[in-house]
């Protein structure tokens, strides 16, 4: 055997002799051989490359993977290559991964293929900047009581969700044999990352499936489980923690449960890895990002490191492949979530997949238990206490350090343990003291919101008109060409969107706002106010609603009016919708503007109403006000292409906007006055079909027009006489 080694040793450097093309073929590349990865024979069997950034696993090969140029690791040795030491290396047809600890840039990496090594000469790492000490969790929330149906929203990859292995289902299947009112929804991204997840957008995906975000908005979600790409965390978590904080922020913003348990899944080594210390990479992560957010970390890879301590084979049989959970470490990670969220000992589940033997589920629940009771949370919703730290972070917000802080405080409350529990609702501060520094933070203690709240909606059961007029006017000695400021509320079920991102965009219903930014209309200057308006003149109290947007930084670029309305009868019905698009000031942008109604099943995702519903303004010779207003007024009616359906919403939205390019400057004012919406069942035709509730008064769609009949006279929907 010790022959034929050398003979294929003798081989492999034979052959590389010959100048072979080597790369350096990983993770960070998908193990491609291409251009940016190969090396340069700088002398016979030396090769060098600089300035590359490895991010995990890699070898060192040629295109085909030939066994006379593959390098790796040696069999049963480590893996990990430390920068700045040498490092032995095998060639064969398949030797071991080679792995550095973490995402590092490379400033040369040298393969010396006559003493069989590798070296990584790491780039300098700058010293890192001080910001200084921080109280951690800065902010966080803690949960009063667990309410009486749980509901899980998982974004996450294969770690939880692969082929048969479903940790998702099986905590469903868990939760119900424990009479737990409770169910985990995954969101999965096979392979992919948390910034992955919320890239797919508001609305739906290509397949035409809810994204995250909308997830995310759709229901009360009491608990939301943030799963990272697999190595991600250990190798980069500079970019974890970004991902992670961007989705904080979005839920307490967005969720309809402000207060959701946000948890963090803990990932573990592959099998291939030197499983300790990237372990340990792993739950150093972790408990770090989790105590700067106050946020809980279910301990999964811990549980796979401490099974491995004490000797369980976790490295087979937990392993599907080099990372993917088989059926008892799925079962594991499920019992270990269940705990996590009820906050109750694992060994007491009875329920186990009929997969499994008794004896190994039984492991698989101590060993869940042995994790659960080994990690010390930041913040422990089951039992209310926040545990704090104070931090030496650095000027990207990274730990540096911990501090010993002289005292921890509440009030005049000393903390001991640093660790202050909470039950009863309200905002407590908690401060530290070190040197002559004070440092706080707060915590709130809230329950949990299970109910998706009402939005403010009108109802499709009538003709529906709205003027404005409630707006009203605002008393001013005198004018302001440019606008006066001043908050109007718009009427019941309006919003108003200030598009700052581009124009011809419609933004989402539930960001917007439902007051207007300004007052006026007379006269109004070439550099009025940009933004939202309460269009009229200043003592008429016929008013309008629109905007005006602009070219300069950071401003308007369009304005969306929108109005969210419900079909609560129980018949789909067909809207007929008109209105007024009336004008303020000329504007002389050479593209000219336009007014187009869009809808909405979701108030995120919209669609054209199509060529009745477009109001399009050709250029001015100036941009200027007028003395009189409205300058002019146009009307805008059809049918709209789509039904209200029973029982649901339905939004609508006019994008006032420049109708082609990006320069949204010299805008006319537009505005949209005397809307009014009449709903009919679908295929009730002409006949008169909705009454006013008085007997003189009715009105009908005759040939797709709304018409008022009121005594025998026949008037459209502007009150025109016909």
């Amino acid at each position: 055997m010790k022959r034929f080694n050398l003979i294929l040793f003798c081989l492999c450097v034979t052959m590389l002799v010959a100048a072979q093309d080597l790369y350096v073929r990983g993770a960070h590349n998908n193990w491609a051989a291409d251009a940016a990865s190969k090396m340069t024979e700088v002398e016979t069997g030396v090769y060098t490359i600089s300035n590359i950034t490895l991010t995990g696993a890699f070898k060192i090969a040629d295109a085909a993977w030939s066994a006379s140029a593959n390098w790796g690791a040696l069999t049963g040795g480590s893996s990990l290559v430390v920068p700045g030491e040498p490092f032995t290396i095998e060639c064969g047809s398949n030797p071991g991964n080679m792995t550095v600890e973490k995402t590092t840039v490379c400033q040369l990496i040298t393969l010396n293929t006559l003493t069989s090594t590798l070296l990584i000469e790491e780039e300098p790492t700058p010293p890192a900047q001080v910001d200084g000490p921080a109280l951690w969790p800065a902010q966080t929330v803690v949960v009063q009581s667990l309410p009486e149906k749980i509901r899980v929203l998982s974004m996450n990859n294969s770690l939880i969700h692969y082929e048969n292995e479903w940790q998702d289902d099986m905590f469903n299947q868990l939760v119900a044999a424990m009479s737990k009112d409770a169910h985990w929804t995954a969101h999965t991204n096979l392979g992919k990352t948390l910034d992955y997840h919320y890239e797919e957008g508001e609305g739906t995906t290509e397949a035409g499936t809810p994204s995250a975000r909308m997830l995310v908005r759709s229901e009360a979600w009491t608990h939301i489980i943030l799963q990272e790409q697999t190595a991600k965390p250990r190798t980069n978590f500079a970019g974890f923690r970004k991902s992670v904080i961007r989705w904080v922020e979005y839920i307490r913003q967005n969720c309809p449960n402000p207060n959701a348990v946000i948890i963090l899944p803990m990932n573990w080594a592959y099998n291939t890895d030197p499983f300790t210390e990237f372990n340990a990479s792993f739950l150093k992560n972790y408990s770090d990002l989790a105590q700067e957010l106050g946020l809980v970390v279910c301990p999964v890879g811990l549980a796979y490191q401490l099974a491995y301590n004490d000797g369980v084979d976790v490295l087979t049989s937990w392993f599907k492949d080099d990372r993917h959970p088989t059926q008892r470490s799925t079962y594991m990670a499920a019992c270990l979530e269940y705990a996590t969220i009820f906050g109750e000992d694992p060994t007491t589940i009875t329920w186990y997949p009929q997969t499994l033997t008794d004896a190994v589920a039984e492991q698989m629940r101590s060993c869940a238990r042995n994790a659960w009771q080994t990690y010390k949370q930041a913040v422990d919703q089951s039992t209310g206490c926040v545990h704090y730290q104070l931090r030496l972070i650095d000027t990207d917000g990274l730990s540096i350090q911990t501090l010993p802080a002289d005292s921890y405080f509440t009030g005049d409350e000393q903390l001991a343990d640093s660790t202050l529990c909470v039950s009863e609702r309200g905002t407590y501060t908690v401060q530290a003291t070190y040197g002559d520094q004070l440092f706080t933070a707060t915590v709130v203690c809230d329950t949990a919101v299970t109910q998706v709240p009402e939005i403010d909606a009108i109802e499709l059961v009538d003709a529906y008109t709205e003027d404005f007029n409630s707006l009203g006017v605002v008393e001013r000695s005198t004018a302001d060409p440019k606008g006066m400021k001043h908050r109007s509320d718009l009427p019941f079920g309006w919003r108003i969107d200030r598009n700052l991102s581009g124009p011809r965009q419609v933004g989402s219903f539930f960001q917007a706002t439902d007051t207007l930014m300004y007052f006026g209309g007379v006269s109004l200057a070439s550099n009025a106010y940009n933004g939202t308006w309460n269009w009229g003149a200043d003592d008429d109290e016929d008013r309008a609603i629109g905007g005006l947007t602009t070219g300069v930084d950071n401003g308007t670029r369009c304005i969306n009016i929108m109005l969210a309305a419900r079909n609560s009868s129980d018949d789909d019905m067909e809207l007929t919708i008109a209105c007024d698009i009336e004008k303020y000031r000329d504007g002389n942008n050479s593209a000219g503007f336009a007014v187009q109604l869009y809808y909405s099943l979701d108030g995120i995702n919209w669609m054209s109403a199509g060529a009745d519903f477009t109001s399009e303004w050709e250029p001015d010779a100036a941009t200027q006000g007028y003395a009189n207003v409205p300058a002019a007024t146009r009307q805008m009616e059809g049918v709209l292409p789509v039904a209200a359906k029973a029982g649901e919403l339905l939004f609508l939205a006019w994008n006032i906007s420049v109708r082609s390019g990006t320069n949204c400057a010299a805008a006319p004012g537009l505005a949209i006055d005397n809307v009014n919406i009449l709903s009919s069942k679908i295929g009730s035709g002409n006949a008169d079909i909705i009454a006013s509730g008085k007997n003189s008064v009715k009105k009908i769609i005759r040939d797709g027009q709304i018409r008022i009949i009121r005594d025998g006279v026949e008037y459209n929907m502007f009150g025109n006489k016909q």
